[in-house]
């Protein structure tokens, strides 16, 4: 099984375009939060099978809404279906080591079809292990992308990765809702860039 996770980090279009690539060559493509496909084929290609939601979205609570304030994701998820057929389900990806907590978010979102919260737990205790031995600063619970690889690691042996820069640019589809973009989270990205370049050194994350 070839898998491949797609980021939402600008695009560099001076660089090679392998959206063919990726739609021919990976059995299993993901990709995450808000992204787009439509006019970016040529460089993140279009097939899609699992989409990844963080909490905020999936609640509703994002500061920029699918089809209005009420987040219908069950609309966008059958407009997506309709552009990319192979896409089978959203999976809610969340940092908690809470049973209670995966229970509560399965009960928000039971009213879609297609819906699978994942159970984080194991992965977000790993994840808090890993700051506190290499970061010197308080905890922020990870992004997506980072929660996202682990979910994926836990299930293949290795995976491929695109269109990360681990915070450094904005989203490619470039929307103008400054505070919707990566470098006004709290995330510390500097953590990602740690971790995922010890997954690069262990050969489980290939940068594609």
């Amino acid at each position: 099984m070839k898998v491949i996770l797609i980021g939402n980090s600008s695009i560099d279009r001076s660089k090679e375009r392998p959206g063919v690539k990726i739609d021919n060559d990976f059995d299993l493509v993901v990709r995450m939060n808000r992204y787009q496909t439509e006019g970016y084929e040529k460089h993140i290609g279009s097939k899609t099978h699992i989409w990844a939601l963080n909490r905020t979205i999936s609640l509703g609570h994002s500061r920029v809404h699918f089809n209005g304030p009420n987040c219908d994701l069950g609309s966008e998820f059958k407009r997506k279906q309709e552009l990319n057929p192979e896409l089978d389900k959203m999976v809610l990806l969340t940092y908690t080591e809470s049973s209670d907590t995966l229970n509560r978010l399965k009960d928000k979102t039971s009213k879609y079809s297609n819906f699978e919260v994942a159970n984080t737990k194991s992965l977000s205790t790993h994840l808090l292990n890993q700051w506190k031995k290499k970061m010197k600063v308080p905890f922020y619970k990870p992004p997506t992308g980072l929660i996202t690889i682990h979910y994926l690691l836990e299930r293949y042996e290795k995976i491929y990765i695109h269109n990360f820069d681990n915070g450094k640019s904005s989203h490619y589809w470039e929307d103008m809702d400054d505070e919707s973009q990566p470098q006004a989270s709290k995330h510390n990205w500097s953590f990602d860039e740690i971790i995922i370049n010890d997954l690069v050194e262990q050969g489980k994350v290939i940068y594609l």
